[in-house]
C-alpha cells in the first residue's frame, strides 16, 4: 500500500482489508515451556473446527489479506489437519509463514512443507546449547529442533528448494541473556537467515525468568547484534535496543487496526498481537459472524477513531519494540495531521509523484 492510500484508509475511512493476519491454529503444545502464558492459563479450548478455518481463510481471501501467519497459542502440529490447512492457504495465494517448536517434524512433513511452497518458517528455540534452551523448554528439546532444521536443509538442498526461508524465535530472559551472541552464531551453523528475539511477557507463573533485576543487559544486546552484523544474520535488536525489555513510550501512531488482525484458536479475535498476548481489546468472535463483518464492524469502527485521537490502551506500552520502531518511521515519514494533508506532506507526495 503506498502512502497516499494509507492515508486515504486511516482518514478517508477508504475500506480495506488487513495486510496480515495472524492466526492461532491450537493452544494445546506437547511441551511446557517455562515462559509459557499456557502455564498462568491452563484450560480446554473450543478450537476452530477445520470448516471454520476454511471459511475464515476464504473470507481472508475475499478481503484482500497477503499474509498469513499461523503463530502463538500452542504447536501447531498438534493439528492433524494442519498440513491441508497449509496446502489451502498456498492454494489461496496468501504469503504463509509458520511458528513451531520443532519436535512433531518428521522427513515427511518436511517434504511436504517445501513441496506445496511454504514461505517462511520459524523454530522456537530459546539456548544456543541444550543446558540453557532445555531448562527452559524441556530435556532434549534442543537436539530435535536441531535435528529438525538440519533435516530441512537436507531437503531443501535434495528438492532444490529455496523455500521456506527459516527464522529462529527466540524469547530474552534471565537464563540466556549473556548468551545471544551464541544464538546468533547457532544460527549461522544451522543456515538460518534471521532471529526474531521476542521480549518476556512476564506471567506469576515464569518470574524465575524475569529480567528485571538483572544489569549490563544493553551489553549482551549489542554484543549479539555486532555478531549478527558480523554474520549477515538478520535480527530486530536495534528496535530492542532502542526501546528496551520492558515498557517504553507507546508509538506516535498505531497503523494495526488498518493493517493486522490476531484470530486466537476460538476465534477470538483481537487487534494486534500484544493485545492478543494480554488477551485485551476483544472485537468479536468468527464462530459468531463473519471476519469481514467483525474487521468492518462497530467495535473495529470505534477502536480506529480512539486510536486517530490518540487514545492507545495502555498496554500499547509494552508493544513489540520493532512494530514500535516501524510504526513511528511510517508516522514520520506520512508527515500530516488527521485533518488534512499539510504543504510538507502534498510537497513530499508530489515529489514522489504518488499524489
Amino acid at each position: 500500500m503506498n502512502l497516499k492510500d494509507l492515508w486515504e484508509v486511516i482518514f478517508k475511512n477508504r475500506p480495506i482489508g488487513p495486510e496480515k493476519v495472524m492466526i492461532s491454529p491450537t493452544d494445546y503444545c506437547n511441551l511446557r515451556c517455562g515462559i509459557c502464558w499456557r502455564l498462568a492459563k491452563e484450560e480446554r479450548y473450543d478450537e476452530l473446527s477445520l470448516e471454520e478455518i476454511k471459511i475464515l481463510l476464504k473470507e481472508c481471501h475475499r478481503l484482500g489479506t497477503k499474509v498469513l501467519d499461523f503463530t502463538g497459542g500452542g504447536e501447531p502440529f498438534l493439528r492433524k489437519d494442519l498440513m491441508e490447512i497449509l496446502k489451502l492457504i498456498k492454494a489461496y495465494g496468501f504469503f504463509a509463514t509458520l511458528t513451531t517448536n520443532g519436535t512433531l517434524l518428521d522427513e515427511i512433513k518436511i517434504k511436504d512443507l517445501i513441496k506445496f511452497g511454504l514461505d517462511d518458517m520459524a523454530f522456537s528455540l530459546d539456548g544456543p546449547n541444550p543446558k540453557t534452551n532445555d531448562r527452559i523448554r524441556g530435556k532434549g528439546v534442543f537436539q530435535q529442533v536441531v535435528e529438525a532444521v538440519e533435516k530441512l536443509n537436507e531437503l531443501k538442498n535434495e528438492l532444490n528448494s529455496e523455500l521456506p526461508i527459516t527464522r529462529l524465535a527466540t524469547v530474552i530472559t534471565k537464563t540466556n541473556y549473556k548468551e545471544l551472541d551464541k544464538m546468533v552464531e547457532l544460527a549461522h551453523r544451522l543456515e538460518i537467515v534471521a532471529i526474531n528475539f521476542s521480549v518476556l511477557i512476564e506471567w506469576p507463573t515464569n518470574k524465575q525468568f524475569w529480567m528485571r533485576e538483572e544489569r549490563r543487559i544493553e551489553t549482551y544486546l549489542k554484543e549479539a547484534l555486532q555478531k549478527a552484523q558480523e554474520l549477515k544474520i538478520s535480527t530486530n535488536l536495534p528496535a530492542i535496543l532502542r526501546w528496551g525489555l520492558f515498557e517504553h513510550e507507546k508509538p506516535n501512531f498505531c497503523f494495526a487496526p488498518w493493517t493486522m488482525s490476531f484470530i486466537n484458536a476460538s476465534g477470538d479475535v483481537m487487534i494486534c498481537c500484544t493485545l492478543a498476548s494480554l488477551y485485551r481489546n476483544l472485537v468479536g468472535n468468527v464462530k459468531k459472524e463473519s471476519f469481514g463483518k467483525i474487521w468492518f464492524g462497530k467495535k473495529m469502527r470505534e477502536f480506529r477513531e480512539r486510536v486517530k485521537r490518540g487514545e492507545l490502551p495502555s498496554e500499547c506500552v509494552r508493544c513489540l519494540p520493532d512494530f514500535t520502531t516501524n510504526y513511528n518511521e511510517l508516522w514520520q515519514q506520512l508527515s500530516f495531521n488527521s485533518k488534512s494533508f499539510n504543504l510538507k506532506f502534498r510537497r513530499w507526495m508530489r515529489k514522489l509523484d504518488v499524489s
